[in-house]
């Protein structure tokens, strides 16, 4: 399709730039907070409308990608950062129902290949959410259960430090215990031995 590649790739580079950089911040030592977070959805959410307003606007067969960071924000972020994010894309799936440049038809005539290529659309989206959405994900699930791991091998922790704290605790009363009986039996036999030497 005769579409204006030289902004698609301008778009694609600065998405690729920006990919970089938060390769690079979560790297860093300091925590990453919800809101900047929101910001880097706003980010893919700006840069998917920006190259969906440039092929078709809502008429373009990827157009449900943007279901996809709403998608993650909801597996990662609170609920109230969650209906930013929808909010977001809400509105940029809204403005590009109004606002886009056409895609050009395929052919004058032929309405089935044209329908055909859309439906080829559909199916790319599809195994794009499918793979996207599956990978991260599974990472999340996985982390979760790393995460439940460690709290379970902690509480076992703690409850076992409790059992030996307990036993210590019964073992000093048991020697408390004895020690009075015995060092009476201690006197008594001195005093025996005194007596009947």
């Amino acid at each position: 399709l005769p579409v204006p590649a030289v902004a698609l790739f301008a778009g694609v580079a600065v998405l690729a730039a920006g990919g970089a950089f938060g390769v690079w911040r979560t790297r860093q030592s300091w925590p990453l907070s919800a809101l900047e977070v929101i910001g880097y959805f706003a980010f893919d959410i700006l840069e998917l409308a920006y190259a969906l307003y440039l092929t078709g606007g809502s008429s373009n067969p990827f157009i449900s990608l943007l279901i996809l960071p709403i998608a993650l924000a909801a597996t990662a972020l609170p609920m109230g950062y969650v209906a930013i994010v929808t909010a977001l894309a809400a509105a940029a799936y809204g403005l590009l129902i109004v606002a886009y440049v056409p895609l050009p038809a395929l052919h004058q005539h032929d309405a089935s290949s044209q329908f055909g290529a859309h439906l080829i659309g559909m199916a790319v989206t599809f195994a794009i959410s499918a793979a996207l959405l599956s990978f991260f994900v599974s990472r999340l699930a996985a982390a979760f259960r790393a995460q439940g791991l460690a709290i379970q091998r902690e509480r076992e922790r703690t409850l076992r430090d409790e059992r030996l704290l307990a036993i210590a605790i019964q073992a000093a009363g048991a020697a408390h215990e004895l020690k009075t009986p015995l060092s009476k039996v201690i006197r008594l036999g001195a005093q025996l031995r005194r007596q009947h030497a």
